[in-house]
């Protein structure tokens, strides 16, 4: 008889234990979830169509242009990486039909608070735009685009 005691004892400490790391296990995840959808809030609000996306057709006269534009965009599109949490992208895509032709793509949680607060107000940007512009300014490079405000419809993946 004392052995059963014993066993049911220990049977319900353990059963005790995994209760106990089961809740801990889902109080973790709740945690988790909230921080990951606090850390993902830009993406959250592009998805409610609330996101500004620009478009910037680039056609260069020469490849030298091009290059050089790159060494000031790169670097760029780096620090907004890094900085920017509400741009959701900035890249520079190549055509694949004419080697003189860049598209850029910026999409930014908020048009207020991100593109025109954040991003066009920060330093590196105010630092790229006078070279983008004396590249136009000297005839090498052709600058054109739109802006536009997401529909909702669709989706981007992450």
């Amino acid at each position: 008889m004392h052995r059963g005691a014993a066993a049911k004892a220990y049977e319900s400490k353990q059963s005790s234990s995994v209760l106990h790391c089961c809740a801990l296990l889902l109080v973790t995840s709740v945690l988790l979830g909230v921080v990951l959808m606090a850390s993902t809030g830009a993406a959250a609000e592009s998805a409610t169509g609330a996101a500004f996306s620009l478009f910037v057709k680039l056609t260069f006269k020469t490849n030298e242009a091009k290059e050089t534009f790159y060494n000031d965009f790169t670097p760029l599109a780096q620090w907004i990486k890094d900085n920017e949490p509400g741009t959701l992208a900035y890249e520079a895509i190549n055509s694949d039909k004419d080697p003189l032709v860049v598209l850029i793509v910026e999409r930014y949680a908020d048009k207020e608070r991100d593109f025109l607060g954040a991003h066009r107000s920060s330093k590196p940007f105010l630092e790229f735009r006078p070279k983008l512009k004396a590249l136009q300014d000297g005839g090498l490079v052709e600058v054109d685009g739109d802006s536009y405000i997401d529909s909702g419809a669709g989706f981007v993946r992450g």
